[in-house]
């Protein structure tokens, strides 16, 4: 194998001499390297100092620059990091002195943000806190008192309603009743005989005061007057051939007992087989006798009969005889019929 120099006008140099070269320029240019660049270079200028001197000095000051930048970013990186660090230790500092104000009712995270948000200051940061809560206790303050009067008006609207749920049963309760009261006495007397009915009468007597209980009067031993010391008098009809009345006095306002007028004795007492058939269904008295109406005079059961013509004799003769006083008596009857009216309807 032959070795030959193509550029026969260049002399050359040993390999001693290209190391000894490329020493100079590393001393020179310490940040070179045995690189690429350096052999390529000295090569071109045909391993002449001089002749790549100027190419080697651009390239060390590139790398020159280079490292410079590279160290003043690392000392960028380095101060962001201890500033950075500083701000943390800070943080950690500032969210201490924030939980000694308020204790666990806020997290660090929260803490830490209100904290970058008003600057780290430590002031503004509390008092931001102190108006949160104020607002979070205004707010739970309104939720309760909304709760507390939904429930005042629902305890209202159930009390209104069992109160017209008790009006409605009073009132359906008083008007039957009344419509049990005024009814014909046939139709009484079928009502008193119903079971139903006695077992209403029977929880009532349970709730009746002693003193107003029924109790029914010996048969075999007739009280002389039987009607004495009563709360109601009634007028009775002898029971004789002639059916001649004999009427009893009504009492004044200031007696407290009745006293009969008659010179003959009333009629005897008998108990009946059912106390319910010769009771008003829905009177409290103590009276137990089956009364008969007493004669009315013919013309003013006429007047009264034209006022009223949906209400029957029998009901004007008994109205007339239970009120002494002609106007309440009419004013029963104008009751009476407005509820026949009112039931017809």
């Amino acid at each position: 194998m032959f070795f030959f120099n193509k550029n026969d006008n260049k002399p050359l140099i040993s390999p001693y001499e290209k190391e000894r070269k490329i020493e100079q320029v590393i001393t020179m240019f310490p940040l070179l390297s045995r690189d690429h660049f350096l052999y390529s270079t000295l090569e071109r200028c045909g391993w002449s100092l001089d002749a790549a001197l100027p190419s080697l000095q651009r390239r060390h000051e590139y790398l020159e620059a280079e490292q410079i930048q590279i160290e003043r970013r690392i000392d960028d990186n380095r101060i962001k990091a201890e500033m950075k660090q500083r701000e943390r230790e800070r943080e950690l500092r500032l969210i201490s002195q924030v939980r000694d104000v308020f204790g666990s009712k806020f997290t660090d995270h929260q803490i830490g943000t209100i904290l970058k948000s008003n600057g780290y200051n430590l002031e503004s940061t509390i008092n931001h806190f102190m108006r949160d809560i104020e607002d979070q206790e205004y707010r739970e303050r309104l939720r309760r008192e909304k709760r507390l009067e939904e429930e005042y008006r629902q305890q209202r609207q159930r009390e209104r309603e069992e109160y017209e749920r008790e009006e409605r049963n009073k009132k359906r309760v008083t008007d039957l009743l009344l419509e049990v009261k005024y009814t014909s006495a046939e139709r009484k007397r079928e009502i008193a005989n119903t079971k139903l009915f006695q077992d209403v009468m029977r929880d009532l007597g349970k709730l009746m005061e002693p003193e107003i209980h029924y109790v029914p009067a010996p048969s075999s031993q007739p009280s002389p007057n039987p009607f004495s010391n009563t709360q109601h008098l009634y007028n009775y009809i002898q029971p004789n051939t002639t059916s001649q009345p004999i009427t009893f006095s009504q009492p004044s306002p200031s007696s407290s007992s009745f006293t009969s007028n008659s010179t003959s004795p009333p009629p005897p007492y008998h108990s009946p087989s059912s106390p319910f058939k010769t009771l008003d269904p829905f009177t409290t008295s103590t009276t137990t006798t089956t009364t008969t109406s007493p004669p009315v005079d013919a013309e003013l059961l006429k007047q009264l009969k034209a006022m009223f013509p949906n209400i029957s004799d029998e009901i004007i003769k008994y109205v007339l005889s239970t009120e002494t006083n002609i106007s309440l008596a009419i004013q029963n009857l104008l009751d009476i019929n407005i509820k026949f009216e009112k039931t017809k309807n």
